[in-house]
């Protein structure tokens, strides 16, 4: 047997191809094509006069160009973009139907190339409704379903961590994502560093940009109540060993592990800006128990909230899963747009 081909660092084409019951005709490796035609829309390649910036520029025109005739010769039934990062690739295709994972809200966006690409989208879906409701009414996207399933039955179960302390005498705060500013993992760090009670430990999972994860590594040897756990791949293990989790945002953001959290039956503390949680939140009234609020990037509001919790969680409850109504609502969804 020859030379297996890799795709993605991970995956060989075989066991892909087995995880579709060899039901796939073409498997092509395009991440490097990702990277280029990413490069080529954000506005720090336009400001670029030098030769390398022009020669970004063209490699990444050809390389979409290129991509556009493979989803041409295929002829997809539907094509899903995972994010509203992925925007620009709206423009792949006029024959087959495109539809868009939108997390983030519209402000996160260049306004007009956003509005823009929308108007190549078959339809949305969007994780909660004040993400729907972000969606200007001059992009003309008819089709939107407010979908977001998690799975995080198994919780209860999962492995313990070793954080090198022993974590059942403190409550452990858990900050969960990527190190960077418009998370807020220094503003979570600072907040935390004005509260008093002592019997609190933050816990930060996530990776960065060196400088970043030096940040939270010298704030570590100052504050002994601040432990740096770097990535961790088992998620349920993460939410199983969290007594809280916090979100560092600027605004209300209502992402992944807001609703991981609360379906693992793990409170969750989130930034706000007077909304209108019921309204936003995917079942608030279910999970209302389960939310604390501060006042966004306010470091006095967050760091009373850190010393007012005095209660560890129950570890032995029972994680909850969305998946079966959520699955279903997306295949009626995608059908739509055929």
């Amino acid at each position: 047997m020859g030379k297996e081909k890799k795709f993605f660092n991970c995956d060989s084409e075989l066991s892909i191809r087995k995880k579709f019951n060899n039901n796939i005709n073409n498997i092509y490796p395009i991440m490097m094509i990702f990277d280029w035609w990413c490069n080529i829309v954000s506005e720090q390649v336009y400001k670029k006069k030098n030769i390398y910036g022009f020669l970004e520029n063209i490699l990444s025109k050809v390389y979409f160009i290129f991509l556009k005739i493979i989803v041409f010769l295929s002829k997809y039934d539907l094509i899903h973009l995972n994010s509203t990062v992925s925007h620009f690739y709206s423009r792949l295709s006029s024959t087959s139907p495109i539809s868009m994972h939108v997390r983030e809200g519209i402000i996160t966006h260049p306004k007009a190339n956003f509005i823009h690409s929308l108007k190549f989208l078959r339809g949305a879906v969007c994780i909660d409704n004040a993400i729907a409701c972000s969606i200007p009414t001059q992009s003309s996207l008819a089709r939107q379903v407010v979908l977001n399933p998690f799975d995080m039955r198994g919780v209860d179960k999962a492995n313990l961590i070793d954080f090198g302390f022993k974590s059942r005498d403190y409550i452990i705060i858990s900050f969960v994502g990527r190190l960077d500013k418009m998370k807020g993992f220094d503003f979570v760090i600072n907040s935390f560093n004005k509260c008093k009670n002592n019997n609190l430990k933050l816990v930060i999972f996530g990776s960065g940009r060196d400088e970043s994860v030096k940040f939270v590594k010298e704030i570590a040897t100052k504050n002994k109540n601040v432990y740096f756990a770097n990535f961790v791949e088992d998620t349920k293990s993460i939410y199983q060993n969290s007594d809280y989790v916090v979100r560092g945002e600027d605004h209300l953001a209502l992402g992944r592990t807001v609703y991981e959290a609360v379906l693992s039956q793990t409170p969750i503390i989130i930034p706000v800006k007077n909304e209108n949680l019921s309204g936003d939140f995917i079942e608030y009234e279910k999970h209302k128990s389960l939310i604390y609020q501060y006042e966004a990037r306010n470091c006095n509001s967050l760091s009373k909230v850190f010393d007012s919790l005095h209660k560890k969680k129950n570890k032995t409850a029972k994680g909850q899963s969305n998946i079966d109504e959520h699955v279903s609502s997306m295949k009626n969804f995608w059908e739509s747009l055929l």
